[in-house]
């Protein structure tokens, strides 16, 4: 079976570098985050780029909508944007690699007793520190809590409306430890507070806004966006995977660069053979 999955995902990996498939990167380092709500159809803006789902090659099957033929029916960005769809974990969280390829916490012996952090790992001083030389994909995933983000939702006061303005211009609140109702933040859609307030709640994870759509043409249930079954991005995990349980733990950077190493690049993630210390880290 092994076997197969290594054959199979590098016919499709080799097909893909024909043109028929690709990665999509057409929103910079946000590309992952917007690749999962691309809805376009009637002049609705998907992202800051406006970029539609005739540039996404990346998804090789997928569940089709239509805002005109076939509409996925749901209050997705209600879900969303209220953090009741998907969530990421503490754990899951800390487990995104810094930009040098590396996790937030490197141990040399094996013993996560004499870990210490990554240097390129900022650590939990100031809120946005943990997010600061991290996978990009970690930012698209959640709410970095420097920033607002886009919302189809009117309620929320911020819809995008036009290109070229990745996130909402923020308002910060004035130094003072107490409401100010004089204050604009305080009646700003995009405010921004640290740590970000959300009805008094605690959360021990992290909110994620995957699957937002962010266009003003998109009211409640009506958003359209693709759902992908299997992405290209998939199968080079596929094909590293099988690789390497193949090989008895071991992938060479031959069988990582035709893989797993093209999704880092992506994600801003350097590729294992380029890590700092490789020999020591056993990378």
């Amino acid at each position: 079976m092994l076997s197969e999955a290594k054959r199979l995902s590098g016919e499709v990996i080799t097909e893909a570098e024909t043109g028929t498939y690709e990665l999509w990167n057409e929103c910079d380092s946000l590309s992952y985050y917007y690749l999962f709500n691309i809805d376009d159809k009637a002049g609705n803006i998907p992202n800051f780029q406006g970029k539609g789902k005739t540039t996404n090659k990346e998804f090789i099957f997928s569940k089709k909508y239509d805002y005109d033929l076939g509409r996925g029916g749901i209050n997705l960005s209600h879900t969303v944007i209220t953090w009741q769809a998907v969530g990421i974990s503490t754990q899951f969280g800390e487990s995104f690699l810094c930009r040098n390829g590396l996790p937030i916490r490197i141990s040399y012996t094996g013993n996560i007793a004499d870990a210490q952090n990554n240097p390129e790992f900022l650590g939990y001083e100031d809120f946005i520190d943990e997010y600061r030389n991290r996978d990009y994909r970690f930012i698209g995933s959640t709410y970095p809590p420097d920033r607002i983000t886009w919302s189809s939702r009117t309620e929320d006061g911020r819809q995008l409306t036009e290109t070229g303005q990745p996130y909402p211009d923020p308002v910060y609140p004035g130094p003072s430890e107490v409401f100010n109702p004089n204050d604009p933040a305080y009646s700003s859609s995009t405010a921004i507070f640290t740590p970000t307030l959300r009805n008094n709640t605690t959360f021990d994870g992290y909110g994620s806004r995957k699957f937002l759509i962010e266009g003003a043409g998109r009211p409640s249930e009506t958003e359209s966006a693709d759902y992908p079954l299997i992405r290209l991005a998939e199968v080079h995990l596929i094909y590293a995977e099988a690789a390497c349980e193949l090989n008895g733990g071991q992938i060479s950077d031959t069988d990582l660069d035709f893989s797993i190493n093209k999704n880092r690049a992506r994600a801003g993630v350097a590729p294992p053979y380029q890590c700092p210390d490789r020999q020591r880290m056993g990378c």
